[in-house]
């Protein structure tokens, strides 16, 4: 079954974890490799859920990213930066990445 952002967002907030919407947005995909614009800071690293524009969310391990001089970088910390991202699967265009926080008690 598939969740409802708010059901999701529930369950989240529920298992200790406050989830930060719309850490990046795709603009395009090809050859395994996601363009993106980055809202909020993430690290190479991250596993962070994809929610596609249709289909079922699913989550993608950041093992490498390069910024638009095509440097390999660690952390993507600009709000609107342009990064590459290699993946094994596709990320559908469209698409935006969020990050879990943990929250501290």
């Amino acid at each position: 079954a598939v969740l409802s952002n708010r059901d999701w967002y529930n369950r989240m907030r529920a298992n200790g974890t406050e989830p930060t919407i719309s850490n990046a947005r795709i603009s395009k995909e090809a050859d395994g490799t996601a363009y993106l614009t980055q809202r909020n800071r993430f690290f190479a690293g991250d596993t962070l859920d994809v929610l596609p524009p249709s289909g079922i969310p699913f989550n993608v391990k950041i093992e490498t990213m390069f910024n638009e001089n095509n440097e390999q970088i660690d952390a993507a910390p600009h709000a609107m930066q342009k990064l590459t991202v290699p993946s094994a699967v596709e990320i559908p265009k469209g698409s935006l990445l969020r990050k879990k926080r943990i929250i501290e008690k």
